[in-house]
């Protein structure tokens, strides 16, 4: 594409080529969930984070007065950790875009695991029939 034809798109409207790059510090993580809410300054703030049980720095156990095993664990509820992966920091225009976006997205998502599931269970269907679901 030629630079004018680039910045000509549909009916008229300009166009930009935008080029993306990694920084150093990219990296893909789990998100299990946010914190946050409007900070002072008026802009968006989200807290991301992963979650999971915490291993205790202890136990109590009951051990075997024969074989000195231990056969049992004195349980506690168990104390969730969350642990923050990144801050976020945004004006409410681009929460909204944001979270648009990934409405969006997630529509998609939806659609693409209901086809799988569809073909998961046409294959345990043939499975279970002896067909390979050719004909």
């Amino acid at each position: 594409m030629t630079p004018d034809q680039e910045s000509e798109g549909r009916s008229g409207a300009q166009t930009q080529a935008i080029a993306y790059t990694k920084s150093d510090r990219c990296r893909t993580i789990l998100v299990d969930g946010a914190w946050g809410g409007v900070a002072p300054d008026g802009s968006v703030y989200a807290a991301l984070y992963t979650q999971q049980y915490v291993i205790p720095s202890e136990a109590i156990v009951e051990v075997d007065g024969t074989s000195g095993f231990a056969t049992g664990e004195q349980s506690h509820p168990p104390e969730i950790g969350r642990e923050v992966q990144v801050e976020l920091r945004m004006t409410p225009q681009e929460a909204r875009t944001l979270g648009n976006w990934f409405l969006g997205k997630a529509a998609e998502a939806d659609k693409v695991q209901l086809d799988l599931l569809g073909r998961r269970t046409q294959a345990a269907a043939d499975s279970a029939s002896g067909t390979d679901g050719s004909r």
